[in-house]
């Protein structure tokens, strides 16, 4: 295949250039390329399933070699196994599912899944009184960052959680929320039950291990937040390394999901 050499590395020059871009914040595709899966990963994000558009024909060799390429690339930089960083002052809001607020989203696997995400953490925006979005099949775990208390209405049940407060609830549920204060946030947990159990917990500076199998996230509570000596502001978040240890100084909210067995 040495004829699809130029045209490989092109391709996987692209692919370092979207990451490098922070378009795959999540790093899936890095992890994915070390994975069982790895070919049918990157057929399908680089190639199409039999042709591409130079008219070369898609093979198990251009494949293999551009598997070799990202991973010679990732021993030289150590670049696909590193943590994941997002700047909260570099989102852009989006609307809500119904359209009634605005969030803001850290980390998702929608890129891994053709743009329909199977969890996903993100930072909302609560203006007065809200209705939030029906996700069916979706469990959500919320923390309450403030300022201020929120009230909430779930299936008609009044609940009062404070700051760095944190509910559990189904995304069929019926729920209402009133922000004492102006400029009130929450962050949300929210992932496909019957895949993954989200969790959020709140913790001070700590050494975490990550396991192999869970997905874990640290968003910063407040600024001059640390992890691996890496300064965070508040609100900004890591993806940690699965099987690396990350030594956290700060206040953090720690997010994981865990696969369902």
């Amino acid at each position: 295949m040495a004829t699809h050499a130029g045209w490989v590395a092109a391709r996987f020059n692209e692919f370092r250039g979207i990451v490098l871009g922070q378009m795959i914040k999540t790093h899936q595709h890095g992890a994915i390329l070390f994975s069982r899966q790895s070919r049918i990963a990157v057929s399908r994000y680089f190639l199409s399933d039999q042709t591409v558009d130079t008219g070369l024909p898609v093979s198990a060799s251009v494949v293999n070699e551009m598997m070799e390429l990202a991973q010679n690339y990732s021993k030289e930089s150590n670049f696909i196994m590193t943590m994941s960083i997002v700047r909260y002052a570099d989102l852009s809001p989006q609307l809500w599912k119904n359209g009634k607020g605005v969030t803001r989203t850290l980390f998702s696997d929608d890129l891994a899944n053709g743009g329909d995400w199977t969890w996903k953490i993100s930072i909302a925006e609560i203006t007065g009184t809200q209705p939030y979005s029906r996700y069916p099949g979706i469990r959500r775990s919320q923390v309450a960052l403030g300022p201020g208390a929120v009230d909430l209405v779930v299936n008609n049940r009044q609940i009062d959680l404070p700051v760095e407060g944190i509910i559990v609830f189904e995304g069929e549920d019926e729920v209402e929320a009133t922000p004492r204060s102006e400029g009130f946030l929450d962050l949300n947990v929210m992932a496909l039950r019957e895949n993954w159990d989200p969790q959020a917990l709140i913790l001070d500076s700590a050494v975490i291990e990550p396991s192999a199998e869970v997905l874990q996230m640290l968003i910063a509570l407040h600024d001059h937040c640390t992890v691996n000596g890496e300064q965070l502001a508040y609100l900004d978040a890591v993806k940690l390394v699965p099987g690396s240890p990350a030594t956290a100084t700060g206040k953090f909210v720690l997010a994981s999901l865990a696969p369902q067995s």
